[in-house]
């Protein structure tokens, strides 16, 4: 190597050692800040849970607007969920413990919406109180639809929630089953 090349790497090299170095230090305090966090949402969710019994279900969102307003909805429901799925543990600073997916869900409200990946099982479906009440709700759909009294929902919001519905019939019944169905 010339010496006006090693003239020209040696303070990049410098440059680049210290930006690494700074970046070694900031992941180390995400670490550290991680598992503080985990461990402060579990708390708070689990004082959280014990006081909204006190204050009513249906006075809670206002007792909680007017009482710590600095805290909100969003993040109070977030921790309570995180400690109701962790709730059988006693040590909330053994982090391995925790399940996985209430790690996700807890954390994804400090992710932008539009960077928050999208994973499996995410999808916003309608909640259905029972398969009767369901099944009996799409076969009135289809018969207005037949009817000409309704529009049939768009195949792109109808796809997501059938996939899960012939998933979970596969998973349950085998494909055998689910073969004979679609017969």
């Amino acid at each position: 190597m010339s010496s006006v090349t090693v003239d020209k790497v040696r303070p990049l090299l410098q440059e680049a050692r210290e930006i690494y170095a700074d970046i070694i230090g900031v992941e180390e305090a995400l670490r550290r800040d991680y598992d503080r966090l985990l461990a402060g949402g579990w708390r708070l969710g689990k004082v959280l849970h014990a006081i909204k019994p006190q204050i009513g279900h249906s006075k809670w969102l206002f007792w909680l607007g007017a009482n710590w307003p600095d805290l909100g909805e969003l993040r109070a429901q977030r921790c309570m969920a995180f400690f109701a799925a962790n709730e059988k543990l006693s040590n909330p600073s053994n982090l391995t413990d925790f399940n996985v997916d209430s790690i996700r869900k807890f954390l994804g409200g400090y992710i932008p919406a539009k960077i928050r990946p999208q994973l499996e099982g995410d999808q916003k479906l309608t909640p259905v109180v029972s398969f009767d009440a369901g099944t009996n709700k799409i076969a009135a759909l289809f018969h207005r639809v037949k009817e000409g009294h309704a529009q049939a929902p768009p195949w792109e919001v109808v796809a997501p929630q059938a996939k899960l519905i012939f998933q979970g019939l596969r998973d349950i019944y085998g494909d055998d089953h689910l073969r004979e169905l679609l017969s």
